[in-house]
């Protein structure tokens, strides 16, 4: 997990990207990956990085800044130790928000992080 727990982290700028991606030097290394993108016409440029472009459905999201807020109801982020997010404020029966947006702020210094929880 991250700064935020467990969850499928995402960014609108490419540049957080960046700070995590390894390096394809070489065909072969990925050999699975190579053999859906590269054939006898299309040969491996030799230093590729990738990434997946994803569209994603946040539903009910919360925003923070300093992981431990939320920035619209001023209340808790999280319902528990465990990181789980807290509970959207007059829904019945209790419903936890769905995904977090973590702005810029204290915790998050340059991009904004998308959080999906599993």
């Amino acid at each position: 997990g991250g700064i935020f727990g467990h969850g499928t982290y995402l960014a609108e700028d490419l540049a957080k990207c960046d700070q995590y991606v390894k390096g394809d030097t070489r065909q072969g290394e990925f050999a699975e990956l190579h053999a859906e993108l590269y054939d006898e016409h299309l040969k491996h440029p030799g230093n590729v990085f990738y990434v997946f472009l994803c569209r994603i459905a946040m539903g009910h999201f919360c925003r923070t800044q300093d992981n431990r807020m939320n920035m619209d109801t001023r209340g808790d982020l999280w319902s528990s130790p465990l990181r789980e997010l807290a509970y959207i404020p007059g829904v019945k029966p209790p419903e936890p928000f769905h995904t977090l947006l973590a702005e810029l702020g204290m915790s998050i210094q340059r991009y904004r992080e998308f959080i999906v929880f599993h």
